[in-house]
């Protein structure tokens, strides 16, 4: 299941630059305070605690519908705490990640390079966090960064493991799909899935063609699907592949699966060819249902 990494705190503790580097493991999206607050999203809001507040409730949205397709990364001040329960009741408990990015207000003003802070002291910015406005600490955040003593990296690497990010080792195919995901693909993933393991579908990205009428993405998405309720199973798009190569003592295998005569004799062809002439009672006999019913959606 996709998160919603929501990092909260004082203005210049850190969040962005933390924001940034996670997501260069997660390769998920970026909602960041100072680009929203510059964007149409924010247009007539300013900075009372109701503006504040329908700022966020508004990333939240937003998050939220995004975090269908993908993880999604928050860095807001997002100062108060009744405001960061109605943000994790919108995204939902079960996605949503409160990490706490802690640094006092001195080590902040010395981190300010825009001296925002210097301004708000001299009274030259209104409802400043930390200033002239309060922050109310997270009381139980999933997680807390100490910024002030703890590097960038240490940081990222506390929220990939309270994230489980290196938990799952992948069993990994490699593929087209054919067009058409069929039972026996279904049944060669399912080999590895029975024993416990994860799995990671790698879609080739392949120009469409008669064989393949399908673009890699639209296939993504027909995998994502059917497999929308098992974390065990990832889909990701490479490039397409001419081979597969590797030196000595790795540490993977590369490994062929058996399967019975009657699931290697399914033609991917075949179901093709089925779909095509909406053959969809014999089209069922071959391929899992919600993957018809999806393909049939998709053409409407």
């Amino acid at each position: 299941m996709n998160k919603v990494i929501w990092l909260t705190g004082l203005p210049s503790s850190g969040k962005t630059t933390i924001a940034k580097e996670l997501n260069k493991y997660i390769n998920g999206i970026i909602l960041d305070g100072d680009e929203i607050r510059g964007s149409y999203i924010s247009k007539g809001l300013g900075f009372s605690k109701k503006d504040r507040d329908l700022n966020l409730y508004r990333v939240a949205e937003i998050a939220k519908i995004c975090s269908v397709k993908t993880n999604v990364i928050c860095s807001f001040v997002s100062p108060y705490n009744s405001t960061r329960q109605e943000i994790k009741d919108i995204i939902g408990e079960d996605k949503f990640i409160e990490v706490f990015v802690d640094c006092s207000v001195e080590e902040c003003i010395k981190r300010d390079v825009k001296g925002l802070y210097l301004r708000a002291l001299d009274g030259l910015i209104d409802n400043f966090t930390g200033i002239s406005d309060p922050y109310e600490s997270p009381a139980n955040p999933d997680l807390i960064l100490d910024t002030h003593n703890n590097t960038v990296d240490e940081c990222v690497f506390s929220i990939l493991d309270y994230i489980g990010y290196y938990d799952n080792v992948y069993e990994m195919y490699i593929g087209r799909w054919n067009g058409v995901f069929h039972n026996g693909h279904d049944y060669i993933i399912n080999q590895k899935l029975m024993e416990g393991k994860s799995v990671m579908l790698a879609v080739r990205d392949i120009k469409p063609d008669d064989n393949n009428p399908f673009t890699s993405y639209e296939t993504k998405e027909m995998l994502d699907y059917y497999y929308r309720n098992n974390d065990n199973v990832k889909v990701i798009v490479i490039p397409d592949i001419n081979s597969v190569n590797y030196g000595r003592g790795v540490g993977y295998d590369i490994n062929e699966i058996k399967v019975d005569r009657e699931i290697a004799g399914i033609s991917g062809t075949k179901c093709r060819e089925l779909l095509k002439n909406d053959n969809i009672e014999e089209i069922r006999k071959f391929v899992p249902s919600d993957i018809v019913d999806f393909l049939l959606k998709k053409r409407g």
